[in-house]
């Protein structure tokens, strides 16, 4: 069974005036609650194949910043594509990850995550589906399973919410 690692970017600082929203940065609060998701995601995270991050700063310094405290952190990709993507276009980047990859993380932005996670999500764990319903917070990480073989059937409902990891639980 293939599982699927969501991670919204942990908090980053605003963009000042004439600042591109691709190069913000993480904040100190962003950059500390990405470190600490990532002790958390040692213990629960086997070592990811691939990890597919969005190309904006804060994604890939959140991932960086999660990944320094896993033993192998997995083939890292920085995609444009994947920078503020819809449901939509973050379901066909999925799709096309080869079939004999077992795991994967999604590094990227609200609100496609969030609405990717709750489209996905047919199955879960009860605490884990009503946290998620009630957002996806900055630096949050859910942890899905697909039903179905090759990530070419992943479509929405197909999956299970194992958990959901909220960096506010882990202060």
């Amino acid at each position: 069974m293939a599982a699927l690692y969501v991670v919204r970017h942990a908090q980053a600082a605003s963009a000042g005036a004439g600042a591109r929203d691709h190069e913000r940065r993480l904040d100190g609060a962003g950059a500390r609650a990405a470190a600490l998701v990532g002790r958390a995601l040692a213990a629960r995270l086997p070592a990811p194949e691939l990890v597919l991050c969005s190309s904006a700063l804060r994604a890939a310094e959140t991932w960086r910043a999660m990944a320094a405290a896993l033993p192998v952190p997995g083939a890292l990709a920085l995609e444009a594509g994947l920078y503020l993507a819809e449901p939509d276009v973050l379901l066909e980047r999925l799709r096309a990850v080869p079939s004999t990859t077992r795991s994967v993380v999604l590094v990227g932005h609200n609100p496609g995550l969030h609405l990717l996670v709750t489209l996905l999500a047919g199955s879960g764990e009860a605490s884990a589906l009503a946290d998620l319903a009630a957002g996806f917070p900055p630096g949050a990480v859910a942890a899905l399973t697909l039903a179905r073989a090759g990530w070419a059937a992943v479509a929405p409902g197909s999956c299970r919410l194992e958990w959901l990891l909220l960096p506010e639980t882990l202060a």
